[in-house]
């Protein structure tokens, strides 16, 4: 993969967000995708309260890309869906760490923190994670504890298990299976 320039360094302002449309996933509910002219600028797993109804049409490419993904086609957001996003030097280390992760794959927080340039950075590795706006795309569902536990997820840990089955890990208990060819 091409190093990734959808994600960019930035002054701390907001992408202009030119469209808001959502896609009802069986098993999953509501997803709602935000775009600018450069890409995907939020992805939410979870109807934020109070939020007006995203009524858009998608892009086509975000369109098929994301139905063929939760229809489980081997297809990978994180490599075919460019990104518009803002953040920290190293919130977006991160997130391009993120995208390195292949689909049916999951790295540790310690490992994400080394990719990011800083080997302590287990916890910030996390909060970066609970900040990134564009849920799949930016595939934070991947990222595990130490010892494979599941660790946390923003849109809820059932939602993690979904996507992580979805992408053919399994996971029982709490973990994720060990033994998986490329997990890690």
């Amino acid at each position: 993969m091409q190093p990734d320039d959808s994600i960019r360094r930035a002054k701390p302002a907001e992408p202009i967000v030119i469209g808001r449309g959502m896609i009802d996933v069986a098993g999953l509910g509501p997803v709602t995708i935000g775009w600018s002219e450069r890409g995907v600028t939020s992805l939410e797993l979870r109807p934020r309260p109070g939020a007006e109804r995203a009524h858009d049409p998608l892009p086509p490419r975000v369109a098929s890309v994301l139905t063929a993904y939760f229809g489980g086609e081997a297809v990978d957001p994180a490599r075919e869906l460019e990104v518009d996003l803002v953040g920290t030097p190293f919130q977006l280390s991160v997130w391009r760490a993120l995208r390195q992760i292949p689909r049916g794959a999951v790295r540790t927080y310690a490992a994400i923190a080394i990719d990011a340039g800083s080997p302590r950075g287990m916890r910030a590795v996390g909060m970066a994670n609970g900040a990134n706006p564009v849920a799949i795309i930016v595939p934070c569902h991947r990222v595990v504890a130490h010892g494979l536990e599941l660790g946390g997820f923003s849109a809820g840990i059932e939602r993690k298990i979904w996507l992580l089955e979805l992408e053919g890990v399994k996971v029982n208990g709490g973990k994720v299976v060990p033994g998986q060819l490329g997990l890690l």
